[in-house]
């Protein structure tokens, strides 16, 4: 996606990526926005670039987590009761 931003060919763009998250699957395509990001402020600068982005923001722009309500009860037995 974001060699097309820059209208380069997809081998010539090379992106490093310290961590990607966990095992909930998804995050190797949900980040083209920051890829995106981050190759068009390379080339302006002509230099390499650091993306950091807060994590509610990331949250708001990757997240897929819907949200949702549970009930629940749980009891506690004393050692006599058992």
């Amino acid at each position: 996606m974001f060699p097309k931003v820059l209208n380069q060919k997809f081998n010539s763009i090379n992106v490093k990526v310290r961590r990607i998250g966990g095992g909930f699957g998804g995050k190797e395509t949900q980040s083209f926005l920051f890829a995106a990001i981050s190759s068009i402020a390379a080339k302006k600068l002509n230099r390499p670039v650091k993306l950091r982005i807060d994590r509610d923001d990331d949250m708001i722009m990757t997240g897929k987590r819907h949200q949702f309500k549970f009930d629940y009860e749980f009891g506690v037995f004393s050692e006599m009761e058992k």
